[in-house]
């Protein structure tokens, strides 16, 4: 490994020339995300690329939301809506919506990787308990169990998602590229480091014992670079969490009895509830360099789980997982455990199935996308497996499965369906 005294974290060399310029940076930071937030949650039903609507009719439709006062949660990034009738009202209501408020409260917890939760065996206790095994709570030994499975090491890139994080917030355009591998050379070596642990189970893995206890084992060489950098995340599911998070709210939902909805991250990724044959209609986005159009919009009955994957920003205002340049380029949060790049083969890409959890859909998206090169053999056999692919080729609207038809095309499209 290289002298981590010629390699310094990106991170530390912000141009903030004395510290009252530090914390003012950090506080406009904190203040620019909570504004785009509220900017996403206001927009998201308008301007995503998937897109739940009821198009027969919205009789009776209400945003359910988490009961007033409550503790910090998750529900900010998402939209849950319900579609009352007799069954639903009052104290129905009132309950299904506590169900909600406690589940978003506690998937908050249990994700943060910041700040310890009395009561909650999360992800900061993880990160702080290397070498020890612990009970985790059960939704995160099964998401973190999914993950290991699947092959892929996103989960281990904490120090990196860190300095991505820097890059999707900042402000100044020219400070952006000294947080971007792509054209920064101190940070992109800085990632080959990180990447050769991050990638590597024998510097940094997890040890699984069943019945949600836990090992977070990190070697004795990657535990003095992490002291050397003040690295304390090992662990973090960064842009990946709602998809996780978005099954266990449906889970908890389901429980109360109450379907006739949905619930949609400000990232696209969505549940449909709705079990009575109700129709709904979701848009296919297609990019072809600047431009950004509706290639086709799909219908379909519930219930159903989608994921949507997009190489840019779903609006003007820069979110939380991306970075706009002035040359209309993008880094985007699809990160390569291999070296620590952002890699997209596709500019969109939508996957949904009536059997398989969002988590499922994300990872298989995970395995399509974060490369170079769209293999379009690859999404056909995932097909197979009910996870169904949906994206466009030289304005042709690739649709699998029959769980989707087109209620109408873009000008100059045309589908083809497998």
């Amino acid at each position: 490994m290289a002298n981590v005294e010629h390699l310094p974290n990106p991170i530390d060399r912000i141009e903030a020339k004395t510290a009252e310029e530090a914390e003012k940076l950090k506080k406009q930071k904190k203040k620019r995300l909570i504004i785009i937030v509220v900017i996403l949650a206001a927009l998201l039903l308008i301007v995503v690329g998937i897109l739940l609507a009821n198009v027969l009719k919205d009789d009776g439709w209400r945003d359910v939301t988490v009961s007033p006062g409550s503790a910090t949660n998750c529900s900010s990034s998402f939209t849950f809506r319900m579609q009352l009738d007799r069954k639903l009202v009052g104290n129905d209501f009132r309950a299904m919506s506590q169900a909600y408020t406690d589940a978003a409260i506690r998937e908050y917890n249990v994700y943060d990787n910041y700040e310890e939760h009395p009561g909650i065996h999360g992800l900061y206790e993880l990160n702080h308990s290397v070498g020890q095994r612990i009970r985790i709570e059960p939704e995160l030994y099964a998401a973190l169990e999914k993950l290991e499975k699947s092959g892929f090491r996103g989960a281990y890139l904490g120090p990196v998602y860190e300095v991505y994080q820097e890059l999707f917030l900042t402000e100044d355009k020219e400070s952006a590229k000294q947080f971007d591998p792509y054209y920064d050379a101190e940070t992109a070596a800085y990632f080959a480091e990180l990447t050769a642990f991050a990638s590597n189970p024998d510097h940094v893995s997890l040890q699984f014992y069943g019945n949600n206890e836990v090992q977070l084992k990190v070697s004795n060489v990657y535990r003095k670079y992490a002291a050397d950098y003040e690295l304390a995340t090992f662990i973090d599911f960064f842009w990946m969490k709602n998809a996780f998070i978005l099954d266990y709210l449906r889970e908890e939902i389901v429980k109360t009895g109450y379907t006739k909805g949905y619930i949609i991250s400000e990232e696209g990724y969505a549940t449909c509830l709705d079990t009575t044959g109700e129709i709904y209609e979701m848009l296919v986005l297609d990019r072809n360099g600047n431009d950004v159009v509706s290639a086709a919009a799909l219908q379909y009955s519930g219930p159903v789980n989608l994921v949507v994957f997009h190489n840019y920003p779903l609006n003007d205002t820069y979110s939380d997982y991306y970075y706009v340049y002035r040359n209309n380029k993008f880094a985007t949060p699809y990160i390569d455990p291999a070296d620590g790049y952002y890699k997209s083969s596709i500019p969109d890409l939508m996957l949904y199935s009536g059997s398989r959890d969002a988590s499922d859909l994300l990872l298989a998206g995970i395995d399509l996308v974060i490369g170079k090169k769209f293999d379009e053999a690859k999404a056909a056999e995932y097909a197979k497996e009910d996870v169904l692919p949906v994206y466009c080729m030289d304005r042709v609207v690739v649709l699998y499965g029959t769980g989707m038809k087109a209620g109408t095309l873009g000008e100059g499209y045309r589908l083809l369906q497998k």
